[in-house]
């Protein structure tokens, strides 16, 4: 993971397009630059791809929005094709990887975290975490300081482009610290209830994390990649 060919995200995948990291440790891999959006999620759904293969802790659920605690993911303001997917079961989000040929984010290296262990806020070992932070070592995505017109957005309407300003430090990558929360493949022991980043409901610093067992308007997703020629 500290040398090999210059190529490391492979092209042509599905989803959102995949921007190189490296942890402090100088591991390579990589990860979408934005949120899986409405337009991204609804091809998988058109697949087909059948819940019931999927290995545990997610027993053939469907992988379609709920619609019927968040309507307005399906029909309203929310449902815009190039916003965050939200509404999706973190079994969806993780299927969805898979079918587009990455992974949904976790341990640096392949596998999942312990949701409820330092792996968190390990820059070393939660490739979401390591992103954010820019390898440990700002608070935010895009800095040292919360701005009020990122934290805002986690329950707006917007692209997953958006807002301006709200972007990564590093490697643009958007909407870590804004926008959406995410599915991460961390789950609290036990009974698996998934763990999502940062958490909606307190604050979008990157460590920031809470466990949810539903689809929620307010947690989407995005994919990460090992990458090649390392």
């Amino acid at each position: 993971g500290t040398g090999g060919a210059s190529t490391v995200c492979p092209a042509g995948l599905k989803g959102p397009a995949l921007v190189e990291l490296k942890s402090p440790a100088g591991v390579r891999y990589c990860m979408d630059a934005t949120e899986v959006t409405f337009a991204q999620y609804d091809e998988f759904l058109a697949a087909g791809v059948d819940p019931a293969k999927e290995p545990e802790p997610c027993v053939g659920g469907p992988f379609t929005y709920d619609d019927l605690t968040y309507p307005d993911c399906l029909t309203g303001l929310y449902k815009v094709p190039d916003a965050p997917a939200r509404c999706v079961h973190w079994c969806g989000a993780r299927a969805y990887c898979k079918w587009a040929g990455k992974r949904l984010c976790g341990r640096i290296g392949g596998g999942p975290i312990n949701g409820k262990s330092a792996d968190l806020t390990d820059p070393d070992v939660s490739q979401w975490f390591n992103a954010c932070s820019a390898g440990g070592t700002q608070d935010f995505a895009y800095g040292h300081t919360e701005k009020a017109e990122c934290t805002a957005s986690m329950s707006a309407i917007g692209t997953a482009k958006t807002p301006a300003g709200c972007q990564s430090t590093g490697p643009e990558i958007f909407g870590l610290s804004s926008n959406a929360a995410e599915w991460e493949d961390a789950c609290e022991p036990g009974q698996c209830l998934p763990v999502a980043r940062p958490a909606d409901s307190i604050s979008p610093s990157c460590k920031g994390a809470e466990t949810h067992n539903n689809k929620t308007r307010f947690v989407g997703f995005r994919c990460c990649h090992d990458g090649v020629n390392l």
